[in-house]
């Protein structure tokens, strides 16, 4: 499945994704948010999951010109739930890309997140997890590609709530020229 958004101003600016419990998606779900030159835009990504379901989802971030793309994404997983949530951030050179991500994770759910930063003029990934069940798992990934003038930042926030939850955190930026790389976990 795939789904292109801020292409035109028709385009929808809200997706909510959503899998019943017990679904097992065998195909990755594909989804674009483009930022157009000129654009203010605030997308709203949720993500459901219910108990013992299961989807990879690839994220991709691109645009051309001056824009900032303002987003929220909100992800819960249920019981035994697992995400596999892939970000490739490809933005324009002059786009900016601000990023705030909540997470919840109930009892026995997997979240395994990598993003891969190469793009914008300015990139602020906010990730603030909540680990509400025991056996709960969250790890995340990443690698910043900036070079000239590019601002990367990336924070992670979890919150263990639950006994026996485990966490990874696995973060590396190469920059050249004058890109800064920010990473607070």
């Amino acid at each position: 499945t795939a789904i292109r958004l801020g292409i035109d101003n028709t385009a929808p600016q809200d997706v909510v994704i959503h899998k019943n419990r017990g679904e097992v998606c065998a195909q990755a779900e594909d989804i674009l948010f483009t930022g157009v030159d000129g654009k203010l835009h605030t997308p709203r990504l949720k993500i459901i999951l219910e108990e013992g379901a299961q989807l990879t989802l690839i994220e991709r971030q691109d645009g051309s010109g001056h824009y900032w793309k303002n987003m929220v994404t909100e992800i819960e997983l249920g019981d035994g739930a697992q995400l596999h949530h892939i970000r490739f951030q490809e933005d324009g050179a002059e786009g900016i890309n601000t990023n705030l991500v909540q997470i919840k994770l109930a009892r026995d759910s997997v979240y395994d997140g990598f993003s891969l930063n190469m793009g914008g003029k300015l990139s602020r990934h906010e990730i603030h997890a909540l680990i509400e069940g025991e056996n709960a798992e969250a790890s995340f990934n990443a690698v910043n590609l900036l070079k000239g003038t590019q601002h990367g930042d990336t924070t992670i926030v979890i919150e263990h709530k639950s006994p026996h939850s485990r966490s990874n955190q696995f973060i590396r930026s190469l920059l050249d020229d004058q890109a800064r790389g920010v990473f607070q976990g």
